[in-house]
Protein backbone atom coordinates (compact mmCIF):
# COMPACT_ATOMS: atom_id res chain seq x y z
CA UNK A 1 0.00 0.00 0.00
CA UNK A 2 2.93 1.94 0.73
CA UNK A 3 4.24 1.50 -2.21
CA UNK A 4 1.13 2.25 -4.10
CA UNK A 5 0.87 5.90 -2.19
CA UNK A 6 4.62 6.85 -3.46
CA UNK A 7 3.95 5.73 -6.68
CA UNK A 8 0.95 7.92 -7.10
CA UNK A 9 2.62 10.85 -5.48
CA UNK A 10 5.42 10.44 -8.35
CA UNK A 11 3.03 10.55 -10.70
CA UNK A 12 1.52 13.58 -9.67
CA UNK A 13 5.32 15.06 -9.51
CA UNK A 14 5.91 14.04 -13.00
CA UNK A 15 2.39 15.88 -13.82
CA UNK A 16 3.65 19.21 -11.25
CA UNK A 17 7.17 18.96 -13.05
CA UNK A 18 5.58 18.86 -16.64
CA UNK A 19 3.54 21.78 -15.97
CA UNK A 20 5.92 24.19 -14.35
CA UNK A 21 8.50 23.70 -17.61
CA UNK A 22 6.01 23.86 -19.77
CA UNK A 23 5.66 27.23 -18.50
CA UNK A 24 9.37 27.99 -19.23
CA UNK A 25 9.95 25.76 -22.39
CA UNK A 26 8.25 24.19 -24.93
CA UNK A 27 9.06 20.83 -23.30
CA UNK A 28 5.16 18.67 -23.92
CA UNK A 29 5.97 19.15 -27.66
CA UNK A 30 9.24 16.38 -26.63
CA UNK A 31 8.73 14.84 -23.61
CA UNK A 32 6.08 13.26 -21.55
CA UNK A 33 6.87 12.73 -18.41
CA UNK A 34 3.14 11.58 -16.35
CA UNK A 35 3.20 8.77 -19.64
CA UNK A 36 7.10 7.60 -18.63
CA UNK A 37 5.91 7.19 -14.76
CA UNK A 38 2.53 5.77 -15.37
CA UNK A 39 4.61 3.01 -18.19
CA UNK A 40 6.86 2.43 -14.96
CA UNK A 41 3.49 2.01 -12.88
CA UNK A 42 1.54 -0.38 -15.02
CA UNK A 43 5.14 -2.86 -15.51
CA UNK A 44 6.40 -2.96 -11.77
CA UNK A 45 2.37 -2.48 -10.75
CA UNK A 46 0.16 -5.31 -12.93
CA UNK A 47 -2.76 -4.61 -14.80
CA UNK A 48 -5.31 -3.12 -12.54
CA UNK A 49 -2.58 -0.67 -10.72
CA UNK A 50 -1.53 0.26 -14.29
CA UNK A 51 -4.62 1.00 -15.62
CA UNK A 52 -5.34 3.30 -12.51
CA UNK A 53 -2.15 4.72 -13.44
CA UNK A 54 -2.84 5.23 -16.73
CA UNK A 55 -6.38 6.47 -16.57
CA UNK A 56 -4.85 8.97 -13.80
CA UNK A 57 -1.93 10.01 -16.15
CA UNK A 58 -4.37 10.74 -19.25
CA UNK A 59 -7.03 12.29 -17.18
CA UNK A 60 -4.94 14.89 -15.22
CA UNK A 61 -2.48 15.53 -18.31
CA UNK A 62 -6.16 16.62 -20.28
CA UNK A 63 -6.91 18.87 -17.35
CA UNK A 64 -3.53 20.85 -16.24
CA UNK A 65 -2.22 20.56 -19.97
CA UNK A 66 -5.45 22.28 -21.58
CA UNK A 67 -6.68 19.84 -24.40
CA UNK A 68 -9.98 19.72 -22.81
CA UNK A 69 -11.27 17.28 -20.47
CA UNK A 70 -12.98 14.70 -22.94
CA UNK A 71 -10.90 11.58 -21.36
CA UNK A 72 -9.39 10.58 -24.83
CA UNK A 73 -5.80 10.37 -23.33
CA UNK A 74 -7.52 8.96 -20.15
CA UNK A 75 -9.31 6.44 -22.03
CA UNK A 76 -5.97 5.93 -24.24
CA UNK A 77 -3.68 5.23 -21.64
CA UNK A 78 -5.91 3.24 -19.50
CA UNK A 79 -5.92 1.06 -22.06
CA UNK A 80 -2.00 1.23 -22.19
CA UNK A 81 -2.17 -0.15 -18.36
CA UNK A 82 -3.56 -2.72 -18.66
CA UNK A 83 -1.43 -3.98 -21.77
CA UNK A 84 2.22 -2.70 -19.86
CA UNK A 85 0.87 -4.39 -16.77
CA UNK A 86 -0.22 -8.11 -17.97
CA UNK A 87 3.16 -7.58 -20.07
CA UNK A 88 5.32 -6.67 -17.19
CA UNK A 89 3.55 -9.57 -15.48
CA UNK A 90 4.61 -11.74 -17.59
CA UNK A 91 7.53 -11.01 -18.97
CA UNK A 92 10.45 -9.43 -16.70
CA UNK A 93 11.92 -6.25 -19.11
CA UNK A 94 15.67 -5.26 -17.58
CA UNK A 95 18.32 -3.79 -19.63
CA UNK A 96 18.54 -0.69 -21.70
CA UNK A 97 17.89 -1.73 -25.03
CA UNK A 98 14.31 -3.23 -24.51
CA UNK A 99 13.00 -0.69 -21.90
CA UNK A 100 14.15 1.97 -24.50
CA UNK A 101 12.37 0.18 -27.28
CA UNK A 102 9.05 -0.34 -25.07
CA UNK A 103 9.26 3.29 -24.14
CA UNK A 104 9.20 4.34 -27.75
CA UNK A 105 6.72 2.11 -28.54
CA UNK A 106 4.24 3.08 -25.82
CA UNK A 107 4.61 6.98 -26.68
CA UNK A 108 4.31 5.99 -30.33
CA UNK A 109 1.42 4.08 -29.98
CA UNK A 110 -0.28 6.75 -27.24
CA UNK A 111 0.65 10.05 -29.39
CA UNK A 112 -0.64 8.18 -33.39
CA UNK A 113 -4.05 6.93 -30.99
CA UNK A 114 -4.33 10.28 -30.19
CA UNK A 115 -4.37 11.54 -33.26
CA UNK A 116 -6.69 9.15 -34.97
CA UNK A 117 -8.96 9.46 -31.84
CA UNK A 118 -8.98 12.86 -31.22
CA UNK A 119 -11.23 14.24 -34.13
CA UNK A 120 -14.30 12.19 -33.54
CA UNK A 121 -14.44 13.74 -30.01
CA UNK A 122 -14.00 17.69 -31.50
CA UNK A 123 -10.18 17.83 -30.52
CA UNK A 124 -7.44 19.08 -33.08
CA UNK A 125 -4.50 17.17 -32.26
CA UNK A 126 -0.79 17.72 -32.95
CA UNK A 127 0.41 16.03 -36.19
CA UNK A 128 3.55 14.61 -35.36
CA UNK A 129 5.91 14.24 -38.64
CA UNK A 130 7.85 10.59 -38.60
CA UNK A 131 11.03 12.79 -37.88
CA UNK A 132 9.36 14.51 -35.17
CA UNK A 133 7.92 10.90 -34.24
CA UNK A 134 11.15 9.49 -33.51
CA UNK A 135 12.65 12.29 -31.24
CA UNK A 136 10.20 12.53 -29.37
CA UNK A 137 9.65 8.90 -28.12
CA UNK A 138 13.67 8.89 -28.25
CA UNK A 139 13.62 11.75 -25.71
CA UNK A 140 10.98 10.12 -23.83
CA UNK A 141 12.98 6.79 -23.88
CA UNK A 142 16.25 8.35 -22.56
CA UNK A 143 14.52 9.93 -19.92
CA UNK A 144 12.40 6.32 -18.97
CA UNK A 145 15.53 5.09 -18.54
CA UNK A 146 17.02 7.45 -16.22
CA UNK A 147 14.09 7.12 -14.29
CA UNK A 148 13.60 3.97 -14.17
CA UNK A 149 16.86 3.40 -12.76
CA UNK A 150 16.22 5.68 -9.94
CA UNK A 151 12.81 4.41 -9.17
CA UNK A 152 14.69 1.05 -9.03
CA UNK A 153 17.61 2.25 -6.65
CA UNK A 154 14.67 3.92 -4.29
CA UNK A 155 13.36 0.30 -4.07
CA UNK A 156 16.18 -1.68 -3.62
CA UNK A 157 17.41 1.17 -1.17
CA UNK A 158 14.09 0.40 1.00
CA UNK A 159 13.63 -2.95 0.32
Amino acid sequence: MKENLIALCLLLLSLLLQGGLSLFLPISAYLDLPLVVATWFALSRGEILGMVGGSLSGWLSEALFGRGIKGVSGLIRLVLGFALGLLGSRFLINGALPRFSLLLTVTVIDTRVFEWIAPSFGLSPVQYSPTAMTVRGSINATVGLVLFALFERHRARTA
